[in-house]
């Protein structure tokens, strides 16, 4: 199965359902790769919700120098219609 997209958790649609032939996984079944697919925007993002990440860093401050411009990315907005619901 080729994962496509993250549907909520507990979804029950075909594609989830279909584990041989679909090509979705409801968001409590994915792996942590597709997870991080899913925030890279590699995987349709069918989930429903917004996604919130916090990022903590500990360091020295001699250490403060690094560039953490584009970390993090837009993930793009589910979209609407869809049919998988919990």
């Amino acid at each position: 199965m080729t994962v496509r997209a993250i549907d909520p958790p507990g979804c029950g649609c075909t594609d989830c359902l279909l584990e041989e032939t679909g090509d979705s996984v409801p968001l409590d079944r994915a792996t942590a790769e597709q997870v991080a697919a899913l925030l890279e925007g590699r995987l349709l993002d069918h989930t429903g919700s917004d996604t919130t990440i916090t990022v903590t860093i500990a360091a020295r401050s001699d250490d403060l120098h690094w560039d953490l411009t584009g970390l993090l990315t837009q993930i793009p907005p589910a979209p609407r219609g869809h049919s998988g619901s919990p």
